[in-house]
């Protein structure tokens, strides 16, 4: 009996092998994350000599994933969208975005969300908003969390000034390696 790879594992395989998983148990959680592994490197062609690269197909596998509500699949297709997509979908971005949060707290889509509502100040609540998602960040050592509560808390954006708190934080982000923190 041989145990179900994992991500990293599907990662070595060549697109026949990961279309042989999704096509023998088409609604299991490997095959989703078949669907998210051939999607991701068909998009970004890393490994050409096991999956060729290509645009088209890598975003239909991805999708696909996505409408099996494949975290992972959702995440990546976020940040596609946010790069690559000619007319993005701002509302449908912050939405999955919101998702991704509420369900696993990514340091990545907290800091994003945080980007959002900062960049959109004049928007009520906006301010608070991004201090809530960047102190989520924060709260899982994400430097680039850290700096900007820090940040937050010298100016009271969105939170009651703190500078012991913003000292604190902008100490701790500057020892993880962000220059912009000793600032």
């Amino acid at each position: 009996m041989t145990a179900t790879p994992n991500l990293h594992q599907l990662e070595i395989m060549t697109e026949a092998e990961l279309e042989a998983i999704v096509h023998k148990e088409p609604a299991s959680k490997l095959a989703d994350d078949a669907r998210y592994t051939l999607g991701r490197l068909s998009i970004e062609g890393s490994f050409p000599d096991r999956v060729p690269r290509n645009e088209k197909e890598g975003l239909f596998w991805i999708k696909e994933a996505v409408s099996h509500d494949h975290l992972p699949a959702l995440e990546y297709k976020t940040y596609y969208d946010i790069g690559f997509e000619k007319h993005p979908s701002i509302k449908k971005i912050v939405e999955s975005l919101e998702k991704i949060v509420k369900i696993n707290k990514s340091t990545r889509a907290c800091a994003t969300l945080a980007e959002f509502c900062a960049a959109q100040p004049t928007i009520e609540g906006n301010k608070e908003r991004a201090a809530h998602f960047y102190a989520m960040a924060a709260e899982q050592n994400c430097v680039i969390g850290l700096h900007w509560m820090g940040v937050y808390y010298m100016e009271g954006h969105g939170v009651a000034m703190n500078l012991d708190k913003s000292e604190a934080l902008l100490l701790k982000a500057h020892k993880m390696g962000n220059a912009q923190s000793a600032f």
